[in-house]
């Protein structure tokens, strides 16, 4: 039996970098968010060019584990409705998902790589690449 989910009301202040608040049943949610973040010790105004490919944080593969043994599962559900009376949420970010009813699959990524750029190295940091 499917289930209807009722909700009263929804209050979300800020949705960012592919978050989705979805209201439905979904057979599959794919969310998936890249972000560089260049930190500088000088301010330098222009375009630069940092394509997501040059680094290995965003090509690796992520390793999905196999399901390598079968789950029975049986599922009962006494009433036709899931009932909520209020949500309320400050807000959302990198790939988040706020869903109102039942999926099949989900899948979510999310990578962040965070450089910073140094004029003089801080006394103690290691050197690993960069710009």
């Amino acid at each position: 039996m499917k289930r209807t989910s009722v909700v009263h009301s929804v209050n979300v202040k800020v949705l960012d970098s592919a978050a989705v608040v979805e209201a439905g049943d979904s057979e599959f949610i794919n969310n998936v968010s890249y972000a560089i973040a260049l930190q500088r010790q000088n301010s330098r105004f222009g375009s630069l060019d940092l394509p997501f490919e040059k680094y290995n944080a965003f090509t690796s593969t992520i390793p999905i584990p196999e399901n390598i043994s079968p789950v029975r599962k049986t599922t009962y559900n006494e009433h036709p409705f899931i009932t909520v009376g209020n949500v309320r949420s400050t807000g959302f970010a990198n790939s988040a998902v706020f869903h109102i009813g039942s999926t099949g699959d989900v899948r979510m990524e999310s990578r962040a790589l965070q450089i910073r750029n140094f004029v003089k190295m801080p006394p103690g940091a290691k050197v690993r690449g960069g710009l």
